[in-house]
């Protein structure tokens, strides 16, 4: 085996071009990986961890360029992707960095997900074991190369290598995808809830706040059916993000919460439809308007008809009595 500097010399032209990677990114372990002919074990330590490590002789130590707390989920199951035919165990070494709280919420949800595949990549967190000889640790950005690929004998074409600039969910989602193309649809993706929301709004006037307030622009109203005046608003599950911003923000208290998403679906980039509807056209003000008859009113000028001052009290003051104090002397 030989070490190439080409990647240290790649991340110095990237400074100087003040371009910097993510904190979480591991894109030398997936090249090395995907050059890999057969299973690895593979060790994570913190930058600022332990010197030495002492590992089985089937052990690969890499030296992380940061703290092991800067890596999410997605980054662990990004290296699974890239290792998911090598049948891939991968464990981070707990460090003992202000961010190390950090490493086993990361871990757990990778895991949980990676379980769904029996035999397939793992991810764990755990101290260095005892008892075993003193393992070399490997920089990642010099992790050696085997001579077939230093002759460029062998392509990289056939490395998957995730986009890392985009946020967590797509990059997520997008390592799931790709392990589900390696290593097939496990069926315990479709029992697993992902944070995402399924919605129904029975009675949905579309006003369209919702879709505004929505920050993952996951909420959207379209033409629905054959006439002009159908509607149907729509989530996409791989978008939402169950900030329930939506349902604090509905007007008229018709959007609910009925569960979760399983995760299968988000992979799937499914559309699930919350509400269907007709419109009309406001007699008055001309503005278009659910639920109406021909004719009729919207609901913001029907308000208006009936309440001349343009005034209403407020949910749950109606019923709030002020008690006085029996003594009207300080009326006076």
């Amino acid at each position: 085996m030989v070490r190439s500097s080409a990647t240290r010399g790649a991340g110095v032209e990237s400074a100087a071009a003040g371009t910097t990677r993510p904190d979480d990114d591991l894109s030398p372990l997936l090249r090395w990986l995907g050059d890999q002919p057969d299973a690895r074990k593979v060790w994570l330590v913190c930058r600022d961890g332990a010197r030495s490590v002492h590992a089985p002789p089937e052990v690969t130590v890499v030296r992380l360029p940061g703290c092991a707390g800067e890596l999410t989920a997605a980054s662990y199951l990004e290296a699974a992707a890239a290792g998911a035919t090598l049948g891939l165990e991968l464990k981070v070494l707990v460090c003992s960095c202000p961010q190390a709280w950090r490493i086993g919420a990361s871990v757990a949800l990778a895991s949980t997900l990676l379980a769904a595949w029996p035999g397939g990549p793992t991810v764990s967190c755990n101290a260095a074991e005892k008892g075993h000889r003193r393992a070399r640790v490997n920089d990642i950005s010099r992790l050696a190369l085997s001579r077939r690929r230093l002759l460029m004998l062998s392509r990289l074409d056939h490395v998957w290598m995730p986009d890392v600039k985009r946020d967590q969910r797509c990059r997520t989602l997008a390592a799931l995808r790709c392990l589900r193309t390696k290593l097939g649809s496990p069926e315990a993706l479709s029992e697993l809830d992902a944070p995402s929301a399924l919605l129904v709004a029975a009675g949905c006037t579309a006003c369209g706040v919702c879709v505004r307030a929505c920050p993952s622009g996951a909420l959207c109203i379209h033409q629905a059916g054959t006439g002009a005046g159908g509607f149907a608003l729509s989530v996409s599950l791989a978008s939402c993000v169950d900030c329930d911003r939506c349902l604090e923000l509905c007007p008229s208290g018709t959007l609910t919460k009925i569960g979760q998403a399983a995760w299968a679906r988000l992979i799937d980039d499914e559309s699930e439809v919350v509400a269907v509807g007709s419109t009309d056209r406001c007699s008055h003000c001309g503005g278009v308007f659910a639920g109406g008859a021909g004719g009729s009113l919207c609901p913001l000028c029907r308000f208006k008809m009936e309440n001349p001052f343009g005034s209403r009290m407020p949910r749950g003051l109606a019923s709030f009595t002020p008690s006085l104090p029996r003594d009207k002397a300080w009326l006076s």
